[in-house]
């Protein structure tokens, strides 16, 4: 009886509030992509540098620098996040907003190996 009738209202309420992950919506270098096939590596124009960034971890500087080459030893790990310049460095509010979408992204950190000379050849 009411049950039914409760039931039969609420789902298309329910379904009304989720949101498909598929509809192309973040601009990127290609036109608009799904949430889904993006990542903060994901050029938003032709020709954008996008950086290897380490966090720093501290609260009285950037929370990103660039990696560089002789930043790591071989045979080194460590989790890199993408940067780009038009981020800043954290001191606007702007900026402090896109550092902290860098730092946040599920899909953004990833594992830096820099591999020994001598395993070059396994």
């Amino acid at each position: 009886g009411m049950g039914a009738f409760g039931r039969g209202t609420l789902v298309p309420f329910a379904g009304g509030l989720i949101k498909t992950p598929w509809k192309p919506v973040v601009p990127t270098a290609e036109g608009k992509k799904a949430v889904l096939w993006t990542s903060g590596w994901t050029p938003r124009y032709q020709g954008e540098t996008i950086y290897l960034a380490r966090a720093t971890g501290t609260e009285d500087g950037p929370p990103f620098i660039k990696m560089r080459p002789e930043d790591m030893d071989a045979g080194g790990m460590e989790t890199v996040f993408p940067w780009r310049e038009s981020d800043g460095d954290g001191t606007t509010v702007e900026s402090h907003h896109k550092l902290q979408e860098i730092a946040m992204g599920i899909r953004n950190p990833v594992m830096l190996i820099r591999i020994k000379p001598s395993d070059l050849g396994r």
